[in-house]
Order: structure tokens, then sequence, then C-alpha cells
């Protein structure tokens, strides 16, 4: 990313050996231009669903996210699988 222009690399003032990593302004612009293609995307596809059905999709997919992290900060391998059986989907 460094040699892209998108990031600069900066010595820390209390520890010069340690280098940050800072986010350049051709790096900016690039994370703008994503965040606006990613609205587009989202905006289309959520086009015709109900209000309370994004804010169910966030709860579950949030519910998600944190099952997996606690998976992780267990220390144990985090496996999930979706089975489909006669068009009823369970997670096992």
């Amino acid at each position: 990313m460094e040699n892209l222009g998108l990031i600069t690399r900066e010595a820390s003032a209390p520890d010069r050996r340690i280098r940050h990593a800072v986010i350049a302004a051709a790096g900016k612009a690039m994370t703008n231009r994503i965040d606006a293609a990613r609205e587009r995307i989202l905006t289309q596809g959520f086009r015709g669903w109900a209000v309370g059905d994004i804010e169910t999709l966030a709860r579950l997919m949030r519910r998600l996210a944190d099952t997996m992290r606690a998976g992780e900060e267990g220390g144990e391998a985090y496996r999930f699988s979706i089975l489909s059986i006669d068009d009823k989907t369970r997670a096992v």
C-alpha cells in the first residue's frame, strides 16, 4: 500500500524505532470511493425491503458476529455450517 501511495510510514514520537502506517490523501480518496460504492450497492440491494426487515437483519448479523468473536476469544476454533432440509434452514 505504501508503494501505491495509499499510506505513509511515520516514526513514533516516543519511540523512533516504531513506525506507524498513516493513511495518505490517495488512500483516503480510495476509502471514500469504496464507501460510496458500498452505499450504492446496499441501497439498491435493500430497495423494497421493509425497515423492520433491515433492522432484523442488522440485529441478527450483530448476533452472529458476537458469537463468532466469542468463539475466537475462547481459544476454540469456531465452526458454523448451515444445513438445508426440506426448505428449512438450521444452524449446527
